[in-house]
């Protein structure tokens, strides 16, 4: 049984008491007053994009009818892009709230002013934009994705309104207490090939540098305690080593040039961070002490040749990223993780394992876990045309 609302049940017995006539205008004025209480739906869903004078955007909450300015589109012409606070599509109204998340490749963009109803800036927010110099940041955002600079090749200089972050007069971008540091602007000073990050900084995320001009040397001030695996790795930087100030506690540089955390993981042992793109030399050994390889800490060094682990127990998926060159990858013993630790590592012919490991083996330079039963690592540049995996794996 549907039970009636007191709304209809009134009206029900409004009817009954009335004429004919009158109970029909009276139905009439009835339902209007039903229709106005209807609030309309919004044709738009979730996920929706649409580009509106250049800019892509899409839905984000259609009940409240959110968008994300996802970045610059390609069919952009303007040099100076003043994101708006709201836009329409389709005869409906959506305030912007946030920006970036997706690749959005411009060229002719160079300023990009966000509006005061943006919270939140996503990742790879300016990814795409190389011919970026200025980036406006109003008082109204209380949350950077720590990725926001991922993929870039460049970064603008940064321009902050109130007190959520904070950007010096060289447009490099921090937390508001100028203990994070977000991005280096790539025309930042570079002396004598070196560039050093301020003292007082105690974090640097993902994909801070990119395309700094001159660039081969970083600084690593006695403040800094924390550096996000790829902080360095941009494939348009050209760093040949890290120096590392005497007073840090926290990092340190190998005899071959890899910048190292020290004690990461509190038992004595230490973590690869990051082997510079352009460092010299044909073999690399990771050093001694490390035993956690990070993402992308040896990444498109053209030198490389061979890569031994050394004493690593773990490495991370995409540890060894773009070396074109390398063809021979020696793993210890120790070592218990390996699943997609390589990635664009075109000449490897054959993965070398030592005897001593109790969680692969390797057959005719294949990785396999010890009891055979999976194919784990199977070498790019290997020259059989058909390969026929073991019975039983």
């Amino acid at each position: 049984m549907v039970m009636k609302t007191e709304r209809e049940n009134c009206a029900t017995i409004l009817f009954s008491r009335l004429r004919k006539g009158q109970a029909f205008k009276i139905a009439f004025v009835f339902i209007a007053l039903l229709l106005t209480n209807i609030s309309p739906m919004s044709a738009a869903l979730k996920g929706d994009k649409f580009v509106i004078d250049g800019v892509s955007y899409q839905v984000i909450d259609e009940t409240n009818m959110y968008v994300c300015a996802l970045g610059i589109d390609y069919s952009n012409t303007k040099s100076e892009v003043d994101i708006p606070q709201t836009v329409t599509n389709k005869d409906e109204k959506f305030t912007v709230t946030q920006f970036g998340g997706s690749w959005e490749e411009n060229y002719q963009v160079k300023v990009i002013k966000l509006p005061s109803t943006v919270t939140t800036i996503n990742s790879m927010a300016i990814s795409g934009n190389n011919s970026l110099t200025d980036f406006y940041i109003p008082s109204s955002v209380t949350t950077i994705n720590k990725d926001f600079g991922s993929v870039a090749t460049h970064f603008p200089k940064f321009h902050v309104e109130g007190s959520n972050f904070y950007a010096d007069a060289n447009g490099v971008l921090y937390s508001a207490d100028k203990t994070v540091l977000y991005a280096v602007p790539s025309s930042a000073t570079v002396t004598d090939g070196k560039y050093t990050f301020p003292d007082g900084v105690k974090s640097i995320l993902s994909e801070v540098i990119a395309g700094m001009s001159g660039l081969t040397t970083i600084g690593i001030p006695a403040s800094l305690e924390y550096i996000a695996s790829g902080a360095f790795t941009n494939s348009n930087n050209n760093i040949a080593a890290v120096n590392v100030d005497v007073g840090n506690t926290h990092f340190s540089v190998a005899d071959n040039g890899a910048l190292i955390k020290l004690n990461a993981s509190g038992n004595g042992a230490d973590t690869l961070v990051y082997y510079p793109k352009n460092h010299a030399g044909e073999t690399f050994t990771v050093p001694d002490n490390v035993t956690v390889l990070l993402p992308n800490c040896i990444a498109y060094n053209s030198n490389v040749t061979t890569v031994n682990l050394n004493k690593t127990i773990t490495t991370a998926t995409g540890a060894l990223t773009s070396l074109h060159n390398l063809t021979t990858l020696g793993i210890s013993a120790s070592v218990t993780k390996l699943d997609g630790f390589t990635s664009d590592c075109p000449k490897i012919s054959a993965y070398n394992i030592d005897e001593g490991n109790t969680v692969y083996e390797s057959k005719d330079g294949i990785v396999f876990t010890k009891d055979g039963k999976t194919l784990v690592l199977y070498p790019p540049a290997r020259p059989d045309t058909v390969y026929t995996v073991p019975e039983g794996t």
